[in-house]
């Protein structure tokens, strides 16, 4: 890979938004809609931190669950691959999903709905349960450049925003990844960073925020395997972001508890990579020998992440983090028993940058220089077909 790289604009990707390429679906799909908002505050783009998707998964019977206590007869209909398109429109089941931190208090479950999808590609999706009125909305806006209006509503909470991009840089547009095999694949529409404002309802009470945000539509056409990925906005509004699969003992676990630090840490990634996007200098350095150490205190909860990455032409950074506060869904798919099925284990934590150092060319890299730095760390285990 190379050390530094203008990245090409891809003019379609926005309209990918509105498909989810159902001819290449098979009983492995899942699909996503997924938004990451960071606020903008007075230390950065933290510690508030928001999360509002649609999750979506093939099988007969699957269920999402926020906590292993909830995950209990709580059985939906899943989303059929075999589907009919007619006109342009999408029907499938889903689940709206939404968590806030307000920056003291994890609020699990702002929105939790399982609803019926209508997804049309002249640009709206919609998952809104009749009775009571919860569920989600995207609806294409081009009142502004890649302009989507949204809309989550809940038992414990709402958010209704607009997401946008504020200039031609590289970061600010969503791009297009096909990856495709003999068995399987994925298509991803990635935002990297856009612009959000809106009024959200937490705590009783209406807050309007603005600030960056990411946002992807994914589509997996494989078996869900574990990964491990971390994104961070600094004040500066530079972007460090490294993804990548791994395999380890952690396929085999269902539970939510960790284990002891050098076990956790045991494993092999695949394909661990990441960027730093340097937002004065509007360029893209990529890391392709990654490690990343999640820290676990003697109580067997994460307390920390170590981040190591290098490339080929010597630029090195290393970030320690602190983790601030931790969501979590589990999706199962079920086979023929209630004790039969397969659970992917899907956590978020809120971490904050403590110490970053590194160099990129002739540049040393710092949170002095670069501001302070927030991001999630995106942790899963499990294996789900």
């Amino acid at each position: 890979m190379t050390s530094q790289e203008e990245v090409p604009l891809s003019s379609s990707a926005y309209d990918m938004i509105w498909t989810q390429l159902q001819e290449l679906q098979n009983k492995f799909s899942s699909t996503w809609w997924f938004f990451l908002l960071f606020p903008e505050q007075e230390l950065g783009y933290g510690p508030k931190q928001m999360m509002f998707t649609f999750a979506s998964k093939t099988g007969e019977l699957i269920r999402v669950s926020t906590s292993e206590e909830k995950a209990n007869n709580n059985w939906q209909s899943g989303m059929g691959y075999k589907r009919d398109i007619k006109e342009g429109v999408d029907e499938f089941w889903t689940t709206v999903v939404g968590w806030i931190y307000d920056g003291e208090k994890m609020h699990h479950e702002i929105v939790h709905q399982p609803s019926l999808a209508s997804l049309n590609i002249k640009g709206n999706l919609t998952a809104v349960d009749p009775k009571t009125g919860y569920g989600g909305k995207l609806r294409k806006d081009l009142s502004r450049p890649n302009g989507i209006q949204v809309e989550f509503v809940g038992q414990d909470g709402s958010a209704k925003f607009m997401v946008y991009s504020v200039s031609d840089n590289y970061v600010d547009h969503p791009e297009v990844s096909d990856i495709r095999t003999k068995f399987g694949g994925t298509h991803l529409v990635a935002w990297r960073r856009f612009r959000f404002e809106g009024d959200f309802e937490y705590n009783n009470e209406i807050h309007s925020h603005h600030g960056l945000g990411y946002f992807q539509r994914v589509c997996m056409n494989i078996p869900m395997f574990p990964w491990k990925w971390v994104f961070i906005y600094f004040k500066d509004k530079s972007i460090l972001s490294f993804f990548g699969g791994y395999i380890a003992p952690h396929i085999f676990r269902r539970k939510s508890r960790f284990a002891r630090d050098r076990l956790e840490n045991f494993y092999h990634p695949m394909q661990l990579s990441g960027y730093l996007h340097l937002e004065n200098e509007k360029k893209l350095i990529k890391f392709d020998k990654v490690k990343i150490t999640d820290k676990i205190s003697k109580k067997r909860e994460l307390t920390h992440l170590i981040i190591k990455a290098e490339n080929l032409n010597g630029d090195v950074i290393k970030v320690k983090c602190k983790i601030h506060s931790h969501a979590q869904f589990l999706l199962d798919k079920k086979f023929f028993s209630e004790k039969l099925y397969s659970r992917h284990n899907y956590n978020e934590f809120i971490l904050e940058v403590i110490n970053l150092t590194g160099t990129v060319g002739d540049k040393e890299l710092s949170i002095e220089k670069l501001g302070e730095g927030w991001g999630n760390h995106e942790y899963t285990w499990g294996f789900s077909v």
